[in-house]
């Protein structure tokens, strides 16, 4: 847990931390509407919620402007679906690019089997784009998404954008006990299609135990599957560095932190509580499809502390807001559930070491 040491100061007003005074990452909630199904989503509950007051492109572009001019180096853009909303999406893609900022497309792949759309999606031209793989098995994972054909889609959608174009592929796979013993076939599968990057994601928001794993998950997963991973690892055609770098995160995986008994309870970061400082360091933030500005992923689920609106509010405001500094240095009860220490990127490019973490 040593990341999470931050020191953090207020001068003149404005939130310092350490010897940055900018959001270096914000994920930018498009829309949360999804043609997609996943059980352990709650983007359905939240497009009731949201989506009822969602961002025009003009007001998208304000809060893009606002962004850039406070320094942002990174940006997500996601959902729901993003690609539901085109004409938004390939608006910011082209402005953030133009303004030198690392964009990240995160998409379910569920709308590229239209290669008008793919086509638009390449000349776009994010910096990665990135597809949420549940399962190696294609009927697995299209039974995991509700979605028949969706892994079909996927494969000839990277296939196509990598002989098409320079872009960046990532696979992002939530790690729960249905699929933690594919991971190994997953990485394979994928990377020798050419995907260079590969986000491992914790379970979030898990309250009924139903997704997170087991003690004896754990256990074989540590024991057992780490090994097979480690094996497909040294096998792929990367450089050496990237592998070695690959391996030691796997290997560090549920190695440190909250014990095994405390991680099958969803209990990710016990030691986040009282005045323990927020390991992100106030470096990240996500904003909702309707302006609202939440602090990290966790609080997406609870929607709460809204640190305010970015469609009347500048990024600077909220940055030195008394919320904000509230939030960094005071834990909330949900806090234990952070599952960032635990999200892992496997990168064997260059291109995508931009994202790597979240936390300096």
């Amino acid at each position: 847990m040593g990341m999470c040491r931050i020191s953090t100061q207020k001068i003149m007003g404005r939130l310092l931390i350490g010897e940055n005074s900018l959001i270096r990452e914000a994920c930018l909630k498009i829309t949360e509407a999804c043609p997609c199904d996943c059980g352990f989503c709650d983007s359905k509950y939240k497009n009731i919620k949201v989506n009822k007051f969602l961002l025009n492109k003009c007001e998208w572009r304000k809060i893009s402007n606002d962004l850039i001019a406070s320094g942002i180096k990174n940006v997500v853009l996601s959902g729901g679906e993003p690609l539901l909303r085109p004409d938004i999406t390939f608006d910011l893609i082209d402005l953030f690019r133009a303004n030198n900022v690392y964009v990240v497309l995160n998409t379910s792949g569920v709308l590229l089997d239209k290669i008008s759309l793919l086509d638009d999606l390449i000349y776009a031209h994010p910096n990665l784009i990135v597809f949420s793989i549940d399962h190696a098995d294609p009927v697995l994972h299209d039974k995991s998404r509700n979605c028949d054909g969706l892994f079909s889609k996927i494969e000839k959608s990277i296939s196509y954008i990598l002989e098409k174009s320079d872009i960046s592929i990532g696979i992002r796979t939530v790690l729960t006990r249905y699929n933690y013993l594919e991971l190994p076939t997953i990485i394979k599968k994928f990377a020798g299609i050419g995907v260079t990057c590969f986000k491992i994601i914790q379970i979030e928001n898990d309250r009924e135990k139903e997704y997170v794993l087991s003690y004896d998950d754990l256990k074989k997963f540590c024991y057992e599957t780490k090994t097979d991973v480690y094996k497909i690892i040294k096998m792929l055609s990367f450089e050496e560095p990237s592998k070695l770098d690959a391996c030691k995160k796997i290997e560090g995986l549920f190695m440190h932190g909250a014990n095994w008994t405390e991680i099958e309870q969803d209990i990710f970061s016990p030691c986040f509580k009282d005045s323990y400082r927020c390991c992100l360091g106030g470096t990240f933030i996500t904003v909702q499809a309707n302006g609202d500005v939440l602090p990290c992923c966790e609080s997406e689920h609870y929607y709460y502390p809204i640190l305010g609106n970015l469609k009347v509010m500048k990024v600077e405001e909220i940055l030195s807001s008394t919320r904000f500094y509230n939030f960094l240095m005071n834990r909330l009860d949900y806090c234990i559930y952070c599952t960032q220490m635990y999200n892992i990127q496997l990168t064997f490019s260059r291109d995508t070491k931009s994202v790597e973490q979240r936390y300096e």
